[in-house]
């Protein structure tokens, strides 16, 4: 299984959608910043175990998501620090 893969799969294992999951593991892998708009639902819940996830593998990322209530998007930032 390629790193991109198993990121993506960790990633996926504490609720993130596979869009977005694939999004952020590619970001990770290749140490490049990103941002997208994402349909898929981010909970308070989801944004606390994914930094967790984030911070316990040393991925070297920040996370940023906003809610765009009127349109029932979030806006997904990536940030390589």
């Amino acid at each position: 299984m390629s790193k991109m893969a198993e990121v993506k799969t960790e990633l996926m294992g504490v609720g993130v959608a596979e869009g977005d999951a694939e999004v952020i593991a590619d970001c990770i892998v290749t140490r490049k910043s990103g941002s997208w708009v994402s349909t898929d639902e981010v909970t308070d819940k989801l944004l606390l175990d994914l930094n967790n996830l984030v911070k316990k593998n040393n991925y070297g990322i920040l996370i940023k998501v906003q809610p765009v209530p009127t349109r029932c998007k979030f806006i997904w930032e990536i940030k390589v620090v």
